[in-house]
């Protein structure tokens, strides 16, 4: 009998123990889900606080821009619309586009030149500052498809600042 008791003690520890490794295994890898999920939860959030972050600074760009366009002053937004009419104009008015790639960077220079590179105004900034905003989206390590969905979301703020 004591020695069917000590079997019996054996099994019983035996499965208690597997139970307990069984447990254990269990909670960590409920422990990895977790920190994974917060791990990717902390990146998303750092990541859309930069990029709120840098699209403030275009706002802010945008907003206290100035051009002199035709002799006066424009601000804001406002600076940006008659530059972007008229290259539009201009461009629409080069139809067809210049089918050499050299040729047709010098007319889009040309049409730049009299429409952005104006005395008392910098573009340059505000498109700095959308490159940086752009580069940023790109080299994350979000999907193809969210980059996108940010971009799209981004469009509407570029233009109204």
């Amino acid at each position: 009998m004591t020695q069917e008791r000590a079997l019996l003690l054996q099994v019983i520890f035996a499965a208690v123990t597997t139970l307990s490794t069984v447990v254990l295994v269990g909670i960590t890898a409920r422990y990895a889900v977790l920190t994974n999920r917060l791990a990717r939860t902390a990146t998303q959030q750092t990541f859309d606080s930069m990029l709120l972050e840098l699209r403030a600074g275009l706002a802010d760009v945008t907003s206290h821009f100035s051009a002199v366009l035709e002799g006066h002053t424009v601000a804001g937004r406002d600076a940006f619309e008659q530059p972007v009419g008229s290259i539009v104009g201009e461009l629409s008015n080069l139809a067809p586009l210049p089918a050499e790639k050299e040729a047709l960077r010098m007319s889009i220079d040309t049409v730049y030149k009299r429409t952005c590179q104006i005395t008392g105004s910098d573009f340059g900034q505000y498109f700095r500052r959308l490159f940086y905003l752009l580069k940023f989206i790109d080299e994350s390590t979000l999907s193809p498809k969210d980059k996108y969905r940010y971009v799209s979301l981004l469009g509407g703020d570029v233009w109204t600042g």
